[in-house]
């Protein structure tokens, strides 16, 4: 029973900030172009050291009724801490550190072993990446093509594995290169389920200067 709730939890991190791509809206990049996009995009991911933001949150699942909007605060810090904290309509926090997942709520904590089950620690990976750029630059699990929508970079990820596509359709990675950094993370479900999270307000800090 513990395993299932912790299960649904580390799904619902996997599933979050998806909403259907809007490919109409996609202008896909040359080879040369997308080379110089990626190559952008992993050297301010890896300066980078720590980032706060605000988000919202839109979860739509088959089972609800009607979506639900949530909002909060993201805190990350590389390489191995990222925080989420709910605070409308319900106080909640989520964190991954290492190999160690911990629920807040209230007064209740909880806490589980990440190494001790593969899926789990394979979806923590994939919420890392998604914040820190190496979605973009490891194509072990993804596909990557590269497109532009407006001022923006978008990078929609394919995954290879069975395993992975009998649970994730795609995930699309909206990069804001005026501040060099993610500020959408879209990713649908096979069956259709979503969760739509949408960052403002985005603070970050970095081991050293990039030029």
């Amino acid at each position: 029973m513990k395993e299932n709730k912790y299960k649904y939890i580390l799904l619902s991190l996997l599933f979050m900030f998806a909403v259907p791509t809007m490919a109409q809206q996609l202008k896909k990049a040359s080879a040369a172009k997308a080379k110089s996009m990626i190559s952008t995009i992993a050297k301010y991911s890896k300066a980078m050291s720590a980032m706060t933001a605000n988000f919202t949150q839109k979860s739509s699942f088959s089972f609800m009724d009607e979506p639900v909007v949530s909002y909060g605060s993201m805190v990350y810090n590389a390489p191995l801490k990222l925080e989420w904290i709910y605070t409308k309509p319900y106080k909640y926090t989520f964190v991954i550190e290492g190999n160690k997942v911990t629920t807040k709520s209230g007064k209740h904590t909880s806490t589980m072993d990440l190494s001790a089950n593969s899926m789990f620690k394979s979806i923590s990976k994939m919420a890392f990446s998604s914040i820190n750029g190496d979605s973009f630059t490891s194509n072990r699990d993804f596909t990557v093509t590269m497109y532009t929508r407006g001022n923006y970079w978008v990078g929609v990820l394919t995954p290879r594995s069975e395993a992975m596509k009998n649970r994730l359709k795609n995930v699309t990675i909206e990069y804001d290169p005026a501040i060099h950094n993610v500020r959408k993370i879209d990713m649908t479900h096979k069956n259709g389920d979503f969760i739509a999270i949408e960052f403002k307000n985005i603070k970050t800090s970095t081991h050293k200067t990039c030029k």
